[in-house]
């Protein structure tokens, strides 16, 4: 089971104690404070670690202090422990909508995607009902996905409105979701042009072993030449598109749209906090801009 190894992460992590101030600053900011006479004090603080190792964008990089311990710790982790903490780095965090239960599963969908998972869960009727809104994160363990059991699980008088502010999320990052998809039919295309291209000079270099004709042979090598330098800049063309997309994913869907996501889960996790200490406030009162 993946929890144990989690564990050690989190105290890896711990160990980078001047960030861990630095990010507990910043977190707080908008999560807000949790003391520890809280109900969900625990798992506030769960929640903090997580986003701490798996999320926040280290200062002046592109790496979350995962990838940076993967980095740092090649000599002193074991291949066992560096084959399961590079699969944590395609974790999946989301505000999850709980579909279906039972007894080794739960079904969910990523509001942030639509995606729908089925994830191992043996607690799942225990922590769980059908409806629920949490925050939560998935990870993978030896090709089965797993919940990291740190939950914030809203009430269900705040499903609308958190839907709603998740559409809104939705709504302004669609521009950069369009530019992707552009960049993708770019990369098809030219990937059916190189296809082609290969095609034309693989039956041109057929003709030229089979033809006898001295004429025909330099006809044939001219448009051989010319389509092997179309296919020199098709390869250029290909090799900078790539890394308009490598780049694209880095800055819009690693640190804007994954910062983006945290914040407004962070924000809830707030409104949640203050609705369990002030009961007697309505709801709606606290779920709100």
């Amino acid at each position: 089971m993946p929890w144990s190894f989690l564990e050690q992460l989190i105290e890896f992590a711990s160990s980078y104690s001047n960030e861990l101030i630095t990010a507990k600053t910043e977190y707080q900011s908008i999560a807000g404070q949790a003391y520890e006479d809280d109900r969900s004090y625990g798992a506030q603080m769960a929640l903090f670690h997580e986003w701490f190792v798996f999320d926040r964008i280290l200062p002046e990089t592109e790496l979350t202090m995962l990838e940076k311990m993967l980095e740092d710790q090649q000599e002193n982790w074991d291949h066992r422990q560096r084959e399961i903490y590079g699969a944590f780095r395609e974790n999946i965090f989301g505000l999850f909508l709980v579909k279906k239960i039972t007894a080794t599963e739960v079904t969910v969908v990523n509001l942030f995607d639509d995606e729908k998972y089925i994830v191992s869960e043996t607690d799942g009727p225990l922590i769980f009902n059908k409806g629920d809104l949490f925050q939560g994160r998935l990870i993978a363990f030896d090709g089965i996905k797993y919940f990291t059991r740190n939950f914030c699980i809203h009430p269900k008088g705040a499903c609308k409105y958190i839907e709603s502010e998740i559409k809104s999320l939705l709504k302004e990052q669609r521009p950069d979701r369009d530019k992707w998809k552009a960049l993708c039919r770019e990369f098809d295309y030219l990937k059916s042009d190189v296809t082609k291209n290969q095609n034309k000079l693989e039956k041109i270099r057929e003709k030229i072993l089979k033809t006898t004709n001295p004429e025909k042979q330099i006809k044939l090598e001219v448009e051989r030449q010319e389509f092997e330098t179309y296919g020199r800049e098709l390869k250029q063309r290909m090799d900078a598109l790539q890394a308009r997309q490598r780049r694209f994913t880095i800055d819009t869907f690693k640190i804007a749209f994954r910062t983006a996501q945290c914040r407004l889960a962070h924000r809830l996790n707030y409104m949640k906090l203050k609705w369990e200490r002030s009961r007697q406030i309505d709801l709606r009162d606290i779920y709100q801009n």
